[in-house]
């Protein structure tokens, strides 16, 4: 993804069943969480879904 202004991707994906069946990939991030959605959604349009996620 390189670099990100405001927020930090700390997770990608929870193997969820139901994410894979929707073909979804879910982000988590930490930071400006609308900022991400925005940055996000528009690369990726409605495969990704984020969300705030504590780092490791």
């Amino acid at each position: 993804m390189g670099h990100t202004s405001g927020y930090s991707i700390v997770m990608v994906g929870d193997g969820s069943a139901v994410s894979f069946a929707r073909g979804v990939v879910e982000v988590g991030v930490s930071g400006n969480l609308a900022r991400a959605q925005d940055d996000l959604r528009a690369r990726f349009g409605h495969w990704v879904t984020v969300s705030v996620a504590q780092p490791l």
